[in-house]
């Protein structure tokens, strides 16, 4: 959810015509974060951190909560998606 949203949203340009139109494109490309950032607050954890450790990684890298650490859900090597296109 939180990643994924994130995910779609980096790199998303919105031409607008106006500062109004602006600022609202700001803000839905904003909101697509905040999923992210609710779960670091029910975690305890620190979201402009997390959220901008999430944008900097690449596209198979998100963060795992229980585990409090980064990690890769990419199935390039992993023998679990083997014989699947990545």
């Amino acid at each position: 959810g939180g990643v994924g949203l994130i995910r779609a949203s980096t790199g998303l340009y919105v031409e607008t015509d106006n500062e109004e139109q602006a600022l609202g494109a700001k803000i839905i490309l904003d909101a697509a974060q905040e999923p992210l950032r609710q779960l670091c607050i029910n975690s305890g954890e620190s979201q402009d951190l997390i959220v901008d450790g999430v944008i900097n990684k690449t596209r198979d890298q998100g963060y795992n909560f229980p585990d409090r650490q980064n990690q890769s859900w990419g199935c390039r090597g992993n023998p679990e998606f083997e014989g699947l296109r990545c």
